[in-house]
């Protein structure tokens, strides 16, 4: 598909001023069904109204097609109401586009990760998009198109992921202090393709009311990636969903040497704004000094790493060399940090300004113009429990086991908690769990017998009894 932007059309300017018909969609004179996560199928569909401005009756025949014939077959269709449309002179009359979809149709969805985003060189956005164009053709009585006759195109956008439904159980997970081991489900239940991906939870946080929900942070997790490039990541998640990118900064402000003064700044950035001062919708990790705690300093110059920030998203994550940030190979990570989030180019609190700029977690890990007291730690070693694997990638439906093992020392109460994070569900309550790691046998479920069914002459129907 063509990456088709609502507003930026293409218009006919000489053909436009001369017809005597005018389609729209509501208020404008397109049709969007917009991003759709969709985990199964998908239907919708939305008016377009023909104007006729002409003092005779008119006659449509009504056509629509795929933008691009590349996207044919892969798990869109699109239908008109209506084959054909009369319209009175000087009327007006309405029918209806529709579209359905198929999630295990689709074509893979390359939109994800911060290198790919928007105007990416990949043109993963454009080759999503499942465009369509809605034709009216202006017909004699027999159904034939009129000489000079007035022909009106209505673009239709839409934007499909096919989308996973991963969860994982039990929660709370019960690992017995006698084994010490465990083995977490997870399981997809959707048509897409993606990973769940498990982090030690590094700090949670309450929901501000005065803060927006898509800077509000909730959950932030950090786990080691001991692949050939060792790297330390960062799972930053907000009450609300971000629409694109572009609309927030998470911030993970550390202290390598635990010696209370930070060390690294951590902050995603656009690519292009970093470069050349025009967005590009790549985004990357961005890695400063500190040169200052309290008051707030940073050096000027900075190193880039990975950084998956993707539309209709609620989680960033930031995966840093650990190189970058001080670690040789073969040390424990250990590190103290704080959290930030907030706008990344526009102030979105409004006119007003009655709410906060940015969220912080701990709450007193910000004070005034510099970091604060407050800290969120982690330690390598001092984990209370190890995974024997961090990502789980899904095909499409189906389930995978984890093994999960705890340390005896963690015994009796186990503090430290899983954080799975799933960037490929609908972003929503289902897209992150946190659970919880309990040190004892799980208990005994007594299963519940189901009831016999009743027989048919016993079955009350409400419109049968009155």
């Amino acid at each position: 598909a063509p990456l088709a932007r609502g507003g930026a059309g293409r218009l006919d300017v000489l053909a436009a001023a001369r017809s005597m018909t005018v389609a729209r969609a509501d208020a404008i004179a397109s049709v969007t069904f917009g991003f759709q996560a969709v985990t199964d199928t998908y239907a919708d569909e939305a008016p377009i109204t023909l104007h006729n401005l002409s003092p005779k009756t008119k006659r449509y025949k009504l056509e629509v097609s795929m933008l691009m014939e590349n996207d044919k077959g892969h798990g869109v269709t699109y239908e008109v109401s209506q084959r054909s449309l009369t319209v009175e002179p000087l009327s007006e009359e309405q029918f209806e586009v529709r579209v359905e979809v198929s999630a295990a149709d689709l074509k893979e969805y390359r939109v994800y990760g911060g290198q790919r985003l928007l105007s990416g060189s990949s043109g993963a956005v454009t080759d999503a998009e499942m465009d369509a164009v809605v034709v009216a053709t202006e017909v004699d009585a027999s159904g034939n198109p009129v000489e000079d006759g007035d022909v009106v195109q209505v673009p239709v956008y839409l934007l499909p992921r096919p989308s996973t439904v991963i969860t994982s159980m039990p929660d709370p997970l019960y690992i017995s202090p006698s084994t010490l081991e465990a083995e977490l489900v997870l399981s997809n239940r959707g048509q897409g393709k993606g990973d769940a991906e498990l982090y030690a939870l590094l700090g949670g946080d309450e929901i501000e009311a005065d803060i927006d929900p898509r800077i509000n942070i909730d959950l932030v997790g950090v786990r080691v990636n001991e692949g050939s490039n060792r790297t330390i990541e960062f799972a930053v998640h907000t009450s609300g969903t971000r629409v694109i990118p572009h609309e927030a900064q998470a911030q993970v402000i550390i202290d390598t040497n635990n010696d209370g003064q930070m060390d690294y700044f951590i902050y995603n950035f656009d690519m292009g704004l970093a470069t050349r001062g025009v967005a590009n919708g790549k985004m990357v990790a961005l890695i400063r000094r500190v040169t200052s705690t309290n008051p707030f300093g940073l050096a000027n110059s900075a190193q880039t790493a990975e950084a998956d920030v993707d539309i209709y998203s609620r989680t960033i994550i930031m995966r840093v060399p650990a190189s970058r940030i001080g670690f040789s190979s073969g040390d424990d990570i250990e590190l103290a940090a704080v959290v930030r989030m907030g706008p990344a180019i526009e102030d979105m609190r409004g006119p007003d300004k009655k709410l906060r700029a940015f969220d912080v977690i701990p709450d007193n890990g910000w004070s005034g113009a510099g970091v604060g007291r407050g800290r969120l730690r982690f330690s390598q070693t001092d984990l209370a429990f190890d995974l024997e694997d961090w990502d789980v990638a899904f095909n499409g439906p189906g389930s995978q086991k984890v093994n999960v093992t705890l340390d005896e020392a963690a015994l009796p109460d186990v503090a430290d908690q899983i954080l799975a994070v799933y960037p490929f569900n609908v972003p929503g309550t289902g897209d992150v769990q946190r659970l919880r790691i309990e040190a004892r046998d799980a208990p005994l479920v007594t299963p519940t017998p189901s009831p016999a069914p009743r027989p048919a002459h016993a079955l009350f129907i409400p419109s049968l009894h009155k």
